[in-house]
């Protein structure tokens, strides 16, 4: 799980923890107030820091990459992993082995049925 080390006035810090939120993915987030609260090798000229798969991420450029790949795992994990159904580029509904859309959008249970 990320871990988003911060200080609590920092604009950049909000900026990082606003797009962990929006993307609705599990973080912990440490207020660093004390050079204590900081992962070893870093100093609070490193804030913010993100945790993350075994990196410290410290780097603007970095962490921008870095929320950037999260948000394409979650997109893909809301894709595949909801109970909506979704249609694919093809017009098949829910999946490459879903239900053939040859009724276009707006079908319901009783035209598939009936189709």
């Amino acid at each position: 799980m990320p871990t988003l080390y911060r200080r609590p006035d920092s604009p950049r810090g909000d900026e990082v923890q606003q797009a962990l939120i929006d993307m609705v993915i599990a973080h912990d987030v440490t207020m660093v107030r004390a050079e204590a609260d900081l992962p070893d090798g870093c100093s609070r000229g490193d804030l913010p820091i993100l945790h993350d798969d075994g990196d410290l991420l410290t780097d603007p450029a970095a962490l921008r990459s870095r929320l950037d790949t999260l948000r394409s795992l979650m997109a893909e994990w809301d894709r595949f992993g909801s109970d909506a159904c979704h249609i694919e580029d093809d017009g098949t509904l829910c999946g490459p082995h879903g239900v053939p859309n040859s009724k276009g959008p707006g079908m319901t249970s009783r035209s598939l049925r009936e189709g």
